[in-house]
């Protein structure tokens, strides 16, 4: 490759000293994915706590070296990404989940595109450059070590006729990367970051050097199609042009008006078999992706019409909001089929469930012809509610055997377009029941009812309830246990079990408004007693990202929650550096020998972990570990924490926004005093977490001829040491059982026991 290859972050060149924490935590947990569950006809769920998926895009790539490429399903909420081994069986789609191979891949942000530059069989990845809105490049080296070296950093250039600058492509753009000019390289359409033209930048590898290896981007037209999209609509404008060089329109049919495109996803294919690129257009806030067909020739795009009833001779996509298309072989006919998501980069603009549409391709590869399959691509397989999913534990058929009932923020209901033509999106806020059909030892799950209670039938459609939160506890005395449930307006609603003794509860709305608390928008509530007098408080986190607290000052018969403070234990999850919110998810849970601790769920994923909270609740509680055991399953955690193996062990079950559920199985807790590196101005580790591969790279332009390398699990004991290591060399670290590790970096040109760095990796 001609371009230097930039393989390390340029930010810091200078040495300073590392940092760290030590934790000593009294819980162990590793994810589990084999507890079984079953939905409401004992059908088995093949992949049950992958956890939920909503605006997603796909792509495929060989990962475990067998030399067929397997799946990979990025979900832009929370920017989760999902592996599948594909078996490669001709003409059948069968692929097995795999959360190992994820660990082989980089780390992506809001969009990226599988695609091989260098043409050497195996696919490239193209990937947003959040800091920058421009595209960073990832080549592939093949499965083994260094397989994902990156190569562009921060973003990709392009010569603009006055020197090579950014290629702006933004978090909600979807680019085509494509041999447009049929050259042999890959070339890259995009809107110009000012108006609703697409920009061709021309690839000038096999031009300048006769092969493909090169990313030396010219941009050649300033309206490839000749076509533009309005700035307030999805409407398309043909055979216009703007002209920058005299600021006028070149043959248009209508003056556009605005200054900023502001989202458009691109699939090109050959729609009829001409042999011309036809383009198919996503649009922000829109549910049907426009086909515009080329009439022009090779050496010049030329959309002479277009369409939003695509494919019109069969189900056509009609998928809210902004919808991505990819273009890829399903099933291994090597002809490539059609996978539809959305790509909406907000949370509440898109349809969240049976939103993966699948079309296989009954036609050609050059000449498709497109039949709908299904609607729930990957979906059926796995627990998904939606979004905003909130687990709690409760005996609902008091068998002894807890059961799990899930809130969500809520499923799509319905849209419609409000002033200015906005998208504006309803959602349906309900509970899941998981009953455990298991025993005491092993737990199983049946999805019983998706609409457990029938919130939406005490809720109007001009009162609805989003952002249903569920906990439980006895609030009559009676014996039995009754629910509250939070919701996005900050109120509680009190639902009373009136269900016979002995018989699964029976809930019915006893009160609006709960005793008129309002906490705060998005009240996370949990019934707990917190202050050790046996009865019930009321702890209630909320979207600032903290908790207030209601004190239980009534009796056991007739509670009355008296507020207290709204800030407990001046707990406070919300990140300044990236959000004004924090939607904190509180669970505190008390242990066998009444020590009580909180795990917090927050915006971001993290899940924070306090203790120091007995005989202190007017204190403030000690903030252990920011993110427990980095568990990180997606935006908005939420936690739910209870022994159901009956191992000693407690085992915690995660929500996220994508609507799914993940299963960490509880184990023995990690050795005390064990560290995490917080950060390092010379070196860093990726992937992490790690597949049986890992990488050791400088920030910057520090050079080190020859470096010792030692690897640490988290007991302290020595699991690698590697002399003479040099940074381009990767670390074989297959022979690894899963867990967390420490990297200690020496340079021998220092102190022989001097540490210049210590990292910290995940073996998946």
């Amino acid at each position: 490759m001609k371009n230097k290859h930039i393989s390390v972050f340029i930010f810091l060149l200078f040495l300073q000293i590392s940092a760290f924490a030590q934790y000593d935590l009294p819980f162990g947990f590793e994810i589990f994915s084999n507890t079984p569950v079953s939905d409401s006809m004992g059908n088995p769920k093949i992949n049950p706590w992958a956890g939920g998926l909503n605006a997603c895009q796909f792509g495929e790539v060989d990962l475990d070296n067998d030399g067929i490429k397997d799946f990979v399903v990025f979900d832009r909420n929370g920017n989760r990404t999902l592996t599948y081994k594909n078996t490669g069986i001709p003409n059948e789609m069968n692929y097995q989940f795999n959360a190992e191979m994820a660990g082989l891949l980089p780390r992506f942000d809001d969009w990226v595109i599988f695609a091989d530059y260098n043409m050497d069989g195996l696919n490239d990845i193209f990937t947003y450059s959040k800091r920058y809105a421009g595209v960073k490049v990832y080549k592939n080296n093949g499965p083994g070590n260094n397989q994902f070296e990156l190569v562009v950093f921060p973003y990709l250039k392009s010569d603009y006729g006055s020197g090579y600058v950014n290629i702006l492509v933004t978090y909600a753009d979807y680019p085509a990367i494509y041999d447009i000019d049929k050259d042999g390289d890959l070339d890259l359409l995009t809107f110009w970051g000012l108006g609703s033209f697409v920009e061709f930048h021309q690839n000038q590898s096999m031009e300048k050097y006769g092969n493909a290896d090169s990313l030396d981007f010219k941009k050649v037209e300033n309206c490839w199609g000749r076509f533009a999209e309005s700035e307030e609509s999805n409407v398309i404008y043909m055979d216009t042009c703007f002209d920058r060089s005299t600021t006028g329109l070149v043959q248009p049919q209508k003056m556009l008006t605005g200054d900023r495109h502001t989202g458009s996803t691109f699939m090109i294919f050959d729609e009829n078999g001409d042999g011309l690129d036809d383009l198919l257009l996503g649009d922000v806030d829109y549910s049907s992706p426009a086909l515009l067909i080329n009439g022009g020739n090779p050496d010049e795009a030329f959309m002479i019409s277009h369409t939003f009833i695509f494919p019109e001779y069969n189900e056509p996509i009609d998928l809210l909001s902004f919808p991505v298309m990819t273009y890829i072989d399903l099933n291994n006919d090597n002809i490539r089929d059609l996978i539809v998501s959305t790509f909406d980069p907000s949370l509440v603009k898109s349809k969240n469930i049976d939103n993966i549409w699948y079309y296989e391709n009954m036609g050609a590869d050059n000449q498709p012809n497109f039949e709908l399959q299904q609607k729930n691509l990957f979906q059926e397989e796995m627990l998904d509610f939606g979004a905003g999913s909130v687990p709690a534990f409760f005996d609902h058929n008091g068998d002894g055997l807890m059961d799990i009932v899930v809130g969500n923020f809520g499923y799509f209901d319905s849209a419609y377009y409000g002033p200015g033509i906005f998208l504006n999106c309803n959602y349906r806020s309900q509970l899941a029941l998981l009953e455990n059909v298991g025993n005491a030892v092993n737990p199983a799950f049946q999805l019983i009812d998706r609409n457990y209670v029938n919130l939406p039938g005490y809720f109007s459609q001009e009162d609805p309830l989003y952002a249903a939160c569920p906990t439980f506890g006895d609030l009559d005395g009676d014996g039995d246990i009754d629910m509250l449930v939070g919701n996005a307006k900050g109120s509680l609603h009190a639902f009373e079990n009136i269900a016979p003794a002995g018989s699964p509860a029976d809930f019915v709305l006893k009160e609006y408004d709960f005793q008129g608390i309002d906490a705060g928008y998005y009240s996370a509530p949990q019934l707990f007693d917190l202050d050790n007098d046996d009865l019930a408080d009321l702890v209630i986190g909320k979207r600032n990202g903290t908790i207030s607290f209601y004190k239980n000052t009534g009796s056991a018969n007739a509670p009355t929650f008296t507020f207290t403070t709204d800030s407990l234990g001046k707990v406070n999850v919300r990140n300044p550096n990236l959000s004004v919110y924090g939607y904190c998810a509180p669970h505190f849970y008390k242990d066998v020998n009444g020590e009580i601790y909180l795990f917090a769920g927050s915006e971001f994923g993290e899940i924070y972990f306090y203790s120091g909270i007995n005989e202190n609740l007017d204190g403030e509680f000690k903030l252990v570990m920011k993110n427990y055991q980095w568990i990180d399953e997606g935006l908005r955690s939420a936690v739910a924490i209870g022994n159901l193996n009956n191992d000693g062990y407690p085992d915690m079950i995660v929500g996220n926004y994508s609507g799914g559920l993940s299963y960490f199985d509880g184990t023995t807790a990690p050795p005390a005093g064990f560290t995490e590196h917080l950060s390092s101005d010379i070196f860093f580790v990726y992937p992490n977490p790690a597949g049986n591969s890992l990488s050791i790279r400088t920030h910057g332009s520090n050079n080190y001829e020859s470096l010792t390398i030692l690897i640490l699990d988290i007991s302290g004991k020595e699991a690698m040491r590697m002399k003479n290591f040099q940074l381009k060399k990767n670390v074989d670290i297959s022979e690894l059982r899963k867990g967390i590790y420490l990297i200690k970096i020496f340079d021998p040109s220092k102190s022989k026991h001097q540490t210049t760095a210590t990292l910290k990796f995940i073996k998946n």
